[in-house]
């Protein structure tokens, strides 16, 4: 008899306990509205040193895209291009997306929150600081991500991650 496949759900996840590094971080950066987003599990894409991004699973985007601001939103999902020639998808490499923070342990990275599909199918966290945590992962590793507002280095309230391996 077959196994049937596996259908991703957007069904509860249970929330992992909060690391005390990860306490220590919301705590020193004034974190506001801490929240549970997902627990990732890291594919091949992941962690190609070409793409450094980590993408998002579908069924957090509706909890991240309820957390952003209608302003964080266009500049996520910012992919506006005069030039008619430009096709949809030239256009989504153009997206600077919104500055956000990460914290893994023992490291800061000031990286971005971009959109892909028009964000309503697919969203990653990307930037050249990423290439440091890819070192630490490898393919089915599961990493879970809270986000909160905080005050990195004590200046204006900015987006923050907090991506925690599990073991």
């Amino acid at each position: 008899m077959e196994t049937p496949e596996l259908v991703e759900t957007a069904e509860l996840v249970e929330t992992p306990e909060f690391p005390l590094w990860a306490q220590s971080v919301a705590i020193a950066n004034n974190a506001d509205g801490l929240q549970f987003l997902t627990i990732k599990t890291i594919e091949d894409l992941d962690i190609s040193m070409e793409h450094s991004r980590i993408e998002l699973p579908f069924k957090s985007i509706d909890i991240l895209r309820q957390y952003l601001t209608p302003r964080e939103i266009k500049k996520v999902d910012n992919f506006d291009v005069e030039d008619e020639d430009y096709s949809a998808s030239n256009a989504r490499w153009l997206n600077k997306g919104l500055d956000v923070i990460v914290f893994i342990p023992n490291r800061i990275m000031e990286l971005q929150l971009t959109g892909w599909d028009g964000f309503k199918y697919a969203t990653n966290i990307k930037g050249p600081g990423l290439a440091i945590y890819h070192g630490d992962l490898k393919v089915g590793d599961n990493v879970a991500i809270w986000m909160f507002r905080g005050q990195y280095k004590k200046k204006k309230e900015r987006l923050c991650f907090i991506f925690h391996k599990l073991s």
